[in-house]
């Protein structure tokens, strides 16, 4: 992105993960006040790009901010906390893309760099591995130290977490080939983690399982709904359980940026 000048509107609250990030990446950036926004003005136009701040307490005015930026035609990045976005999914028919914080500063170039077409430079080679990447989240450490020892078999990337809110933050950030997401979770239930990664446009493709030890019709329906892949019945076999992760491990989900190799 190295001679992208990029606009920031109202992203007092993540302003330092921002400017960090496109300090990297050699792009330029201006800071501006949301209030100083004017809608007739053709100032907005001569950035490569737009991110908006939306912040929890926005005001009704902020409301109406992805409108009045849309007019100028420059891309446009929603950015700010899952509650401020998903409170407000009519700000999303408004932008280019959307990007929840905490966020790593890869994981906004790879967005910026969609958006504006640009080529993406981080001066940190972010590099994925040549093995799966496969995320498990599962609150009961007897699962998780058995799914472990399987997985460890498959020549894959392990990543594991305990809780939907942890899950939500290493599924963006990690990206993975697959998850394996258990539907009982303490704080957020995985269907709920489910939702939310559909939701995001960064997250919604990836190759999800679901574990659960319910045959609840409601569950399967819902999953259903929400485009996953299997589900894994606990308690469950060794054999059984191997031969259906060698299978889905193979699948890509078609993340446009996820693989992308940084210039």
């Amino acid at each position: 992105m190295q001679g992208k000048r990029i606009g920031l509107v109202g992203c007092t609250a993540i302003e330092a993960a921002i400017t960090s990030a496109l300090k990297q990446a050699q792009a330029s950036f201006t800071i501006i006040e949301a209030d100083a926004v004017d809608p007739g003005a053709s100032d907005l136009d001569r950035f490569d790009a737009l991110i908006l701040g939306v912040g929890v307490n926005s005001s009704e005015r902020g409301w109406q901010r992805p409108e009045i930026l849309r007019n100028h035609t420059r891309p446009l990045l929603l950015a700010g906390p899952p509650e401020a976005i998903y409170c407000r999914e009519a700000l999303q028919s408004h932008a280019d893309d959307v990007i929840l914080s905490p966020f790593s500063a890869p994981e906004l170039l790879f967005r910026l760099h969609r958006i504006t077409g640009g080529k993406c430079v981080y001066s940190e080679a972010v590099v994925r591995s040549a093995k799966p990447i496969v995320l498990a989240v599962d609150d009961d450490r007897n699962i998780t130290i058995y799914l472990a020892c399987v997985l460890k078999n498959l020549d894959v990337e392990m990543h594991f977490v305990n809780d939907g809110r942890a899950a939500l933050a290493a599924a963006r950030q990690l990206l993975p080939d697959l998850l394996l997401l258990d539907i009982g979770l303490p704080g957020m239930n995985g269907l709920e983690v489910l939702r939310r990664l559909r939701n995001d446009p960064g997250t919604r493709d990836i190759a999800t399982v679901l574990l659960t030890a319910s045959s609840d019709p409601f569950h399967v329906s819902d999953g259903a709904d929400l485009g996953v892949l299997d589900y894994i019945l606990k308690p469950f076999g060794h054999i059984d359980l191997v031969r259906k992760l060698k299978a889905l491990i193979r699948i890509k989900p078609a993340l446009p940026y996820a693989h992308a190799t940084p210039y």
